[in-house]
Formats: C-alpha cells, structure tokens, sequence
C-alpha cells in the first residue's frame, strides 16, 4: 500500500510540474520557439521548433538525448565561426555529449524549407 502511494504521489507531482512548467514558451521575431514542458533538479525537458531562417541565440546545453518529432535541416554556427549542418530525419533519437562536439555554445538556424520540432531531455 505504501509503494501505491508513493507512485500515486510520484505522478501527481509529475503532473501538477508539467502543468505549471508546460506553459513556459519563448520565441523573439526570427527566433526559434523554445516550450519548457519539464524541469526539475536532474533534467529539463523542452519542445523547440524553428521555422524556416529561425535562429536560437547561442548556447551550452548539457548531455541530451533528441527526438526527431518534423525532421529538416540546421546550421550549428559556433563562437569561432566554424559552421555544422545538421540534417534530423523525423522519428530518429540522438544522444549528443561532448564526443560530437555538443555541448558546445553554438547558435542553431534553420537552413531548410521545413519546419524543424525537436524534443529533448537535457541532463543536469
């Protein structure tokens, strides 16, 4: 009995944090559209979509696993003006770390045609 409540618990408190959390969204004209829908001590979970020439300012962001949810095409533009494409295949799952140079500060632009969605954990 203790243990269904501790879960019950558990998934109250996931619920009640993906609510309040869920309605964090931020985008400035041009700029990629970043929804937290999880943050706690251990991970931040977030939805970001780029329209097509949308750019994210740059940024570190920790260990992560993606999920591909509108595949498409981005440009990693790096302080030292070294540039990446990236091209996501919808439904694909990545883990970038700092073996791909992830972890990085980098800004991030769409370059395709499509709208890119891509939902990531990030580690803490």
């Amino acid at each position: 009995m203790n243990r269904s409540l501790q879960l019950c618990s558990t998934s109250c408190l996931m619920a009640l944090t993906l609510v309040l959390v869920g309605e964090t969204a931020s985008a400035a004209p041009g700029g990629a559209n970043v929804k937290i829908v999880l943050e706690n001590d251990k991970v931040q979970v977030r939805e970001t979509s780029w329209k097509p020439g949308d750019v994210r300012p740059s940024e570190a962001v920790a260990n992560r696993v993606v999920r591909v949810m509108k595949g498409g095409t981005l440009l990693r533009e790096y302080p030292d003006g070294k540039t990446q494409e990236v091209r996501f295949q919808t439904g694909e799952v990545r883990w970038l770390d700092s073996s791909t140079g992830a972890t990085t500060a980098y800004s991030i632009k769409n370059v395709g045609t499509t709208e890119v969605v891509l939902y990531t954990v990030i580690l803490k």
